[in-house]
């Protein structure tokens, strides 16, 4: 099995594959300007994914509808919310005083969120991977080799008190599925070139 590549944010306790090279800065485009990330080549190990489907799929799907309400609860008064926004919310959560929502109902709620707005932005789906290390939830790209774990995403921010990471771990997501699409296509123009200027064995007589 070939090595891939994750961003950073992505993994955060991902669990499902063996880190194999130190972290390097990478350039991450995005609606607001450039943010940097680390990438890192991680090692393959044994796996089973298996693509979440009916009332499971169905649960999941409505894990990031209470976000509004988390949000007006942390950040009220924010009439169009985007993904800063959640940011903004979930820090005003950690140094919040009179806490509504435990450390895994944030887990729940973002997590759910950040992951069907991937679904829904970047053609990607819920799966379920089970490897070595356990079971965990995870958005894959449905055309190209990208895989992301909300779940543990926010749970890893939780657990370091880090914030101001849904931003950046979506557009890093966005950039690391456009950059294989377009890895992909350059291989595949390279093969039709290829095909088009081979030249054929004349036959003996």
């Amino acid at each position: 099995m070939r090595a891939f590549f994750l961003i950073t944010p992505l993994i955060v306790a991902a669990g499902c594959n063996d880190i194999s090279s130190q972290p390097k800065p990478i350039k991450v485009n995005t609606p607001d300007g450039t943010i940097v990330a680390d990438e890192s080549t991680v090692d393959p190990t044994p796996q089973k994914i298996q693509i979440i489907t009916g009332s499971e799929l169905t649960r999941l799907q409505k894990l990031g509808s209470d976000a509004p309400d988390f949000l007006a609860r942390y950040l009220p008064n924010t009439p169009t919310a985007d993904l800063k926004d959640y940011d903004r919310a979930f820090h005003a959560w950690q140094v919040s005083t009179s806490r509504q929502h435990t450390d895994e109902e944030v887990v729940q709620i973002l997590g759910g969120y950040l992951g069907n707005k991937c679904v829904a932005d970047l053609d990607m789906e819920w799966v379920k991977v089970t490897d070595e290390y356990g079971t965990d939830y995870a958005v894959r790209s449905k055309t190209v080799e990208s895989m992301a774990f909300p779940f543990s995403t926010v749970m890893k921010r939780v657990e370091d008190n880090e914030y101001d990471f849904l931003y950046g771990v979506y557009h890093s997501i966005k950039d690391s599925i456009s950059k294989s699409r377009n890895r992909q296509a350059g291989e595949s123009q390279q093969r039709k070139n290829f095909s088009s200027h081979a030249v054929s064995k004349p036959q003996s007589r």
